[in-house]
């Protein structure tokens, strides 16, 4: 009778190097401890080898009447391969009033960090309110400060930038460390700003683009530059409900944009998502750009934002034009900045080495060989102790 094979250590260590991080959009994604992971509409940056991810705390909300969820603090978790998420906590906490009050709305936080000054920036949309906490009748930026990427962010200043009403709003630095805070201004149209040396208030406003369809409102922008050309992504506005994300594309980032879209990403609803960031990976064979999209948990509008999901996907460019296509899995490699629809595996002569077969067993627990046969005994032991430590491998699940 054939011997069953006892997978080493090293070939589970290969075969997770291998396939990779394992994205799954559409899922409320655990944190390396099994808590869902609380950062919606927000942004990733990488300091050395760490990523750090930002985002709206939507657990426990809790202020009656806060028709949008009242400012809950802003979340961090950080990750060296983008798989295994670790809660850095609360990096930006609500005051029990002014700026950054829970009675009043600040969302979709954006972190930048300044090399000239060494400081991490946090930019916030901020509006509305209670009487509690004070109304504000158009929306601002919110600025706030910390020396490390894991807080605490400390308030600095509010901004209306040329009495604007800021709402939905994304940033973008460009290759030579310019930042710009892009928004939606008033629901009219997009509003693409330059800011300070140090990020800490605008300094220029670049170009306004006016809105064309969809009750000329446009919001949840996002914008990536690719081989000399900018892209810039919007949704139109349909309260929570999903709709077809647009692009548009131009030369320089003053444009000359379009008032209309240049085309469309995904499908009809852009699989039931919201964009609002995308996030760029480079590596040693070339980059990939992430659409960082949520899907917001409002059916009718009835609220629950702590079960919203992810969406993330890899986008496609060619020329002047972007496209986006689903996934139900797909696999980055941060090293090589490249992914694929299908793992990758390793050609050993007449066995062949299934990374994706090898992961999903150990993720779960089973007990096979590399060729998918099932072990016993003392090898099926082996297996399910290493497992025990490669449990939380499929933290995006």
């Amino acid at each position: 009778m054939r011997k069953a094979r006892f997978i080493p250590f090293a070939a589970l260590v290969m075969a997770w190097t291998v396939l990779g991080a394992q994205i799954k959009p559409g899922l409320l994604w655990k944190d390396d401890q099994g808590h869902d992971i609380h950062a919606h509409g927000g942004n990733i940056i990488k300091v050395g080898a760490t990523f750090y991810w930002y985002g709206e705390n939507t657990r426990d909300l809790a202020v009656p009447g806060m028709e949008y969820g009242a400012f809950n603090g802003v979340r961090c978790y950080s990750s060296t391969d983008f798989q295994t998420w670790h809660s850095e906590g609360i990096v930006c906490a609500p005051t029990s009033s002014g700026a950054l009050s829970k009675h009043l709305i600040a969302y979709r936080p954006k972190v930048l960090h300044n090399s000239a000054t060494s400081k991490y920036v946090m930019i916030l949309s901020e509006c509305c309110g209670d009487a509690t906490g004070g109304v504000l009748n158009t929306g601002h930026l919110v600025y706030a400060l910390s020396t490390t990427p894991t807080g605490p962010f400390v308030y600095q200043k509010t901004e209306n930038p040329a009495n604007r009403n800021v709402m939905d709003m994304t940033v973008f630095t460009d290759d030579d460390g310019t930042g710009y805070v892009i928004y939606s201004d008033g629901n009219d149209g997009i509003t693409i700003d330059r800011l300070s040396s140090d990020y800490l208030s605008v300094a220029q406003r670049v170009v306004h683009i006016p809105s064309t369809g969809m009750g000329n409102c446009e919001e949840g922008p996002s914008m990536v530059k690719v081989n000399g050309r900018y892209f810039l992504t919007n949704s139109w506005c349909s309260y929570w409900n999903p709709n077809q994300n647009h692009y548009r594309s131009a030369p320089g980032i003053s444009g000359p944009w379009s008032d209309n879209q240049d085309g469309t990403l995904g499908n009809t609803d852009t699989y039931k998502s919201q964009g609002g960031y995308i996030l760029t990976i480079t590596g040693s064979s070339g980059s990939t750009r992430i659409y960082m999209g949520d899907r917001w948990d409002c059916p009718q509008n009835a609220c629950d934002l702590s079960m919203s999901k992810y969406v993330w996907l890899p986008l496609s460019f060619s020329g002047s034009t972007m496209s986006m296509s689903w996934y139900d899995t797909w696999y980055l490699d941060v090293q090589k900045g490249t992914w694929s629809a299908q793992p990758t595996g390793i050609d050993r002569g007449n066995d062949r080495l299934r990374a994706a077969t090898a992961h999903e067993n150990i993720a779960a627990g089973r007990s096979f060989d590399i060729r998918g046969k099932r072990l016993a005994g003392k090898c099926a032991r082996g297996i399910r102790i290493i497992s025990d430590g490669w449990r939380n491998l499929p933290a995006m699940e």
